[in-house]
């Protein structure tokens, strides 16, 4: 693994001002990680607040750590992690989830509708 993760792009989160500036960043990794397998969500105007947690054998789960970040980021992040899950499969196989399996064959047939040329019959 790099020292450093995927750049990802974001734009400024002032959405009042008229120019929005976009940024490339390199964030470096941090020395420690934790492991999650479960995560809950709480949404208010402001932000968005993910709690990661790792579910235990005994049905509890021990909340690791808690991010709160602006509704942009978050889509920011949701396209991010989209992109990288994408790579993954590309790269290891698909994900053996049955709900991602059709979420994702649904994205795709839609995205199929979209690029398929119109039908419009033109009139003599």
């Amino acid at each position: 693994m790099s020292d450093e993760s995927t750049p990802i792009s974001t734009s400024g989160a002032d959405l009042s001002s008229a120019e929005i500036h976009d940024a490339t960043l390199s964030i470096p990794f941090p020395e420690n990680f934790i492991y999650s397998n479960c995560a809950a969500f709480s949404i208010s105007q402001m932000d968005i607040r993910i709690s990661f947690a790792e579910a235990m054998p005994d049905r509890t789960a021990k909340a690791r750590v808690g991010i709160v970040m602006p509704p942009e980021h978050a889509a920011l992040l949701g396209m991010a992690l989209i992109q990288q899950v994408h790579i993954y499969e590309h790269n290891f196989g698909a994900i053996r989830l049955p709900a991602w399996q059709a979420q994702r064959e649904e994205a795709i047939q839609s995205l199929e509708r979209k690029q398929e040329p119109s039908q419009v019959e033109q009139q003599p």
